[in-house]
């Protein structure tokens, strides 16, 4: 099994009622070098420029990038160019990103290469690990989530890889 750290940025909570921005991911392996970016533009009319201010784009700057038919079908490839088909995706909010990629993928792929029950949790392994699932870990980044989904996504690999040297057989 392969893993795959992945970060969100979006313009409201729920998609397709919102969209999407862009996303980042990263292979966790030993040098966690290899990364994707994409930006999508919106799906839906519907946005909370608060929501969006975070990814640190304007709206008008949104409408103007790729089709998601374009960029998801690529991400695709990279995922099993990179990590094949055994694969699990690790986030720091599963519920949101894992939710909203699956949309996605279905949408615009036919399926979820993640599949259903390939995702995980990083406050949950973490919690599980220190027996305390309310456990504080953030501040095991090097720096708080700066919105650049790579680098935020790049901060959850580390620390998931670092998890191996407490015991997480991976």
């Amino acid at each position: 099994m392969k893993y795959i750290s992945l970060d969100v940025e979006v313009d409201g909570p729920c998609q397709p009622i919102y969209s999407m921005v862009c996303f980042g991911a990263v292979l966790i392996d030993k040098h966690l070098e290899t990364t994707f970016y994409g930006k999508t533009r919106p799906i839906s009319d519907l946005y909370i420029p608060e929501n969006l201010a975070i990814s640190g784009f304007t709206r008008e700057q949104h409408l103007g990038f790729p089709d998601p038919a374009e960029v998801l079908p690529k991400f695709v490839e990279w995922i099993k160019e990179v990590a094949g088909t055994k694969v699990c995706l690790i986030s720091d909010v599963l519920t949101g990103d894992w939710a909203c990629m699956n949309y996605y993928f279905h949408k615009y792929c036919g399926f979820n290469p993640f599949g259903y029950g390939h995702g995980r949790r990083l406050s949950d392994i973490i919690g599980g690990m220190e027996n305390d699932l309310y456990f504080k870990w953030k501040h095991m980044k090097s720096k708080e989530n700066i919105h650049d989904p790579v680098f935020d996504a790049l901060e959850n690999a580390k620390i998931f890889r670092g998890l191996k040297h407490k015991g997480l057989h991976i």
